[in-house]
């Protein structure tokens, strides 16, 4: 029966663990998805001396800033967070009771 115990005990720390980190990777990379403006910069102060580099960034800037959303399309996404908000508050919930 102890035994029982020491391995529920293993897995429920392997399991804290391995939620936190799940969380932790995905704010790190919802965070570098905000960067991509900052890279841009670094790469075209790079390339400065680059002439078709250039004419081929002014394209895709260019195309990026055509796209606008529209209020149902932010409603969405506000909606989508809401719920990824949830889930996440759910599942370490559920973490925590394992714990107890």
């Amino acid at each position: 029966m102890e035994t029982l115990q020491t391995l529920t005990t293993v897995v429920t720390i392997v399991s804290i663990v391995f939620g936190i980190l799940n969380i932790i990777l995905f704010f790190k990379i919802w965070n570098m998805t905000d960067n991509v403006k900052q890279i841009l910069n670094i790469i075209e102060n790079s390339h400065c001396n680059d002439a078709e580099f250039k004419k081929e960034m002014d394209e895709i800037g260019e195309v990026s800033n055509e796209y606008e959303f529209d209020d149902e399309e932010i409603a969405d996404r506000k909606r989508n967070n809401t719920l990824l908000i949830i889930a996440i508050v759910i599942v370490v919930g559920m973490i925590l009771l394992t714990v107890i």
